[in-house]
Parts: C-alpha cells; sequence; structure tokens
C-alpha cells in the first residue's frame, strides 16, 4: 500500500487511488452468537444467551437461555417456518438468529463491550420511517448519537446506557454531526406525523421545512431553516459538514452555504438534483474542500484555501453520499440501481469501486472500503488490490443499513433498529 494512505497525515496524491476490480467472495457461514453475553442494561444481574440448532427436520431454530438473580434458567425457542437446503440454510440461520436478538434488544438487553468477542457492542434503537439511519460517532467521549424519529438518543459505547433528547418536532431525523468541541447538530424536518412501521414514506405536502438544530444538553436550538418547495431550482443541498476548524455547510435557499466557526455565511453555492435523490454536498474533515452534486454524473469541488472550483465527471447516478478525503479526492455512493461507489481522484478519471451492496463507507485514510452486505456481512476491501481482506458480523438487518468506519472500530446502524460496534484494531473507546 502506498505510504500516502498508510500515514493520514501525509498529502494523498491522484496516483494514490489505484482502479479496482472487486473480487467477490462467497457467502460466510452466518455469524455464530454463542459467545455474545447479553445483561440488561438498567444493571439488573439477568443474563440471556443464544445457540443455535437444528430441528429434527433440519431447520435451524435459535435457543435463548436466560438467567435471572437466583440462576434459574428459562429457555425459549425461536422457529423457521421452512425448510432449507444447499447455501439458503445459512440465510435461514441468520434469520432466526436476529429475530432472537432482537427480541432481546426490545426486552431491554445489550452486549457490552468484552475481550472475549470482535462485537464489542450491541444496542436497539427505535427506527420509525425510514430517513437515512443517521448517526455520528463522538470517540473521544466514547458516545454515539443516533437520530431516531423525534429524538436524538446518546449511546454510550462503554455501558451501552442510552439517554435521549425530545428534537421539539423535528422529527425526520436526515443527519447527525458532531463538532470537535463534542455537541452534537441535526439536520432534521418539521414533521407532525407520527412514527410507522411502513418501509415507505409519501412525501411532505407542499414545501418542507428543514432545519440545522443544535442539541446542548436538553436545550434544542435550530440554527438554519430553509423552507424546500418541489420542483425548485436551484435545489435545497441537504447538507450537514462540520470541520475541526469549526468550518460548516449546511442547508441554504439557493443550495448549500459555507458557514464560518462564528456562524457568518461566507458563500452560497448551487446544487442539482440527481436521479431519485436530493442534492447534496460534503466537505472534508480539515474544512479545505467542499464537494456538491451538479447533476448525475457532474461534481463540483471547491478549494476554500485557494477559491479555485473544479468539475469531475463520472458514470454515477442517484448520488446518495459524498465522502471527501484531504487531497481533495471524493467518493461518490449511489443511492440507487447498482448501488455502485466510485472514486473521482483530482486529476483523473471516476473508478468504480465497488457495487451492489447495501451501503459504503472508506476507513480515514481511503485505505479501505466497507461494503455492507444485504447477506448480513460487511466486507472490508482493500482499495489497492481490491481484494476482501476481513468480512465482519451484521447482526438485524433485512435489506438496509449505514456504516461507518474509524481508525479504532466499525459502526453500523441496520433497519430493524440494530446498532453495533466492531473492533478493528482491539482498543476500547476512551
Amino acid at each position: 500500500m502506498p505510504d500516502a494512505l498508510a500515514n493520514p497525515a501525509q498529502p494523498l496524491s491522484a496516483s494514490s487511488w489505484p482502479s479496482i476490480s472487486l473480487r467477490v467472495t462467497a457467502q460466510q457461514p452466518a455469524f455464530d452468537p454463542a459467545g455474545l453475553l447479553f445483561t440488561k442494561v438498567d444493571g439488573s444481574p439477568t443474563t440471556a444467551s443464544i445457540r443455535i440448532e437444528q430441528e429434527e427436520d433440519g431447520r435451524p431454530l435459535a435457543v435463548v437461555t436466560t438467567h435471572n438473580a437466583k440462576g434459574k434458567a428459562r429457555e425459549r425457542r425461536v422457529r423457521h417456518n421452512a425448510s432449507f437446503e444447499g447455501s439458503l440454510v445459512e440465510s435461514a440461520k441468520q434469520s432466526v438468529r436476529d429475530r432472537a436478538i432482537r427480541d432481546l434488544l426490545k426486552a431491554g438487553f445489550v452486549v457490552r463491550p468484552s475481550r472475549d468477542t470482535l462485537l464489542k457492542l450491541v444496542v436497539g434503537t427505535e427506527v420509525g420511517p425510514p430517513m437515512g439511519l443517521a448517526f455520528a460517532v463522538d470517540e473521544e467521549r466514547g458516545c454515539a448519537w443516533i437520530g431516531d424519529w423525534g429524538f436524538l438518543r446518546r449511546v454510550d459505547l462503554q455501558t451501552a446506557e442510552v439517554t435521549s433528547v425530545a428534537l421539539q418536532g423535528w422529527n425526520a431525523v436526515r443527519q447527525v454531526a458532531v463538532e470537535s468541541g463534542g455537541t452534537p447538530w441535526v439536520l432534521a424536518e418539521l414533521d407532525p406525523m407520527s412514527a410507522n412501521e411502513s418501509r415507505w414514506r409519501a412525501p411532505s405536502e407542499g414545501g418542507v421545512l428543514h432545519a440545522v438544530l443544535r442539541v446542548e444538553g436538553s436545550a434544542v436550538v435550530p440554527v438554519v431553516q430553509v423552507q424546500e418547495f418541489p420542483r425548485a431550482r436551484p435545489p435545497i443541498g441537504r447538507a450537514l459538514s462540520i470541520a475541526t476548524d469549526g468550518t460548516r455547510v449546511f442547508p441554504h435557499p439557493e443550495g448549500v452555504g459555507i458557514y464560518r466557526p462564528e456562524g457568518t455565511l461566507e458563500r452560497v453555492l448551487p446544487l442539482e438534483h440527481t436521479t431519485y435523490n436530493s442534492a447534496c454536498a460534503a466537505m472534508d474533515p480539515s474544512g479545505r474542500w467542499v464537494a456538491t452534486t451538479q447533476g448525475d454524473g457532474q461534481l463540483s469541488l471547491l478549494d476554500l484555501q485557494s477559491g479555485a472550483e473544479t468539475r469531475r465527471s463520472g458514470p454515477f447516478a442517484g448520488v446518495e453520499h459524498l465522502q471527501v478525503f484531504s487531497n481533495g479526492t471524493v467518493d461518490v455512493v449511489e443511492g440507487s440501481g447498482a448501488r455502485a461507489m466510485y472514486r473521482c481522484p483530482p486529476d483523473g478519471p471516476a473508478r468504480k469501486l465497488a457495487a451492489d451492496s447495501t451501503a459504503y463507507t472508506s476507513s480515514p485514510d481511503g485505505g479501505t472500503l466497507y461494503a455492507l452486505q444485504r447477506g448480513g456481512t460487511c466486507d472490508a476491501i482493500d482499495a489497492q488490490t481490491g481484494e476482501s481482506t476481513r468480512c465482519f458480523p451484521v447482526l438485524g438487518m433485512a435489506t438496509s443499513g449505514k456504516v461507518y468506519a474509524s481508525a479504532k472500530a466499525l459502526y453500523m446502524r441496520t433497519d430493524l433498529g440494530v446498532f453495533l460496534r466492531v473492533a478493528l484494531d482491539g482498543s476500547p473507546p476512551r
């Protein structure tokens, strides 16, 4: 691997980003939950465990064993209604495993960090209408901030304790970010409707009121409010980026606004929609580069240091997410079609990195891609060779999720309301 990828502090060059031909690996066996110890989040001494067995006719079942404070054991079985053969057996095992895990999480159980397992944290969270599965991680303070319908949840990465802040009617959480001082920010929409179990949500009638919210303790402060109307031109960008120096990119009536740390609006950038998705923008962590969508196959990249603005192009469409690196390289994730991921270097053509996964992210140094698979795994892919180097378990996912990688850990949130932390380097959160 080039030194520029191995050392995040070193400036990256376009030549550091090779073209990748992803090698698809065979289906992995379903993760065995036998090594996980479930404990009550309220501190009571009740524990639970899960093991996977087979019935006489070959159908898999999950056996859930709970032990109360007196050590008395109780077993409950989660069965599959159909019999399978061949590779479908692993999918059936995954189904009963995830049903058992979800039942325990709903009953107040969690998996706390342990030295004995790669999977360090499993927490259940409420998920209302699908609004992007938003979350952000603050490893310095040992917590994650999770956007649920009408609430922002703080998850302690050590104790798994969850505390909540009501968002005062800003129910539809789109994005969550944390500034360097630890204050969480939320991009949300004002939506009076109640949460529901539907996998589809009709567009709001008329205009949509967006807000960027700063959350200080239990106080929720709208900092920016923008009304969006159907077919408005230019469209409003759904963006929530906060750099380490305090520079911010938020929605603006004419696209997105770049705000200085003290809150002064410095510049407005126009955007364009991409197929099936709203216009979006993102900034690199240092606050130098801002990328914006300019329609299918088109990006604009602004260098805030020099003021230079350049265009990037590629075969991508339906852009859902942008990730910007310190050298101006942009990773582009499609939210529809083949759901591919492309990398746009500063001085070369866009290259497809992966396809047919439900979500993607890259490591902070860009050397590893993480692809969330519908089969209940997350593949780590070497950005130099395209080889799948590791395969991590994903518990409680039906069809979609979101993934974020730090240097220490992999964080995932699923559409069935499970939040997970998987260690990458063996170190606990601070």
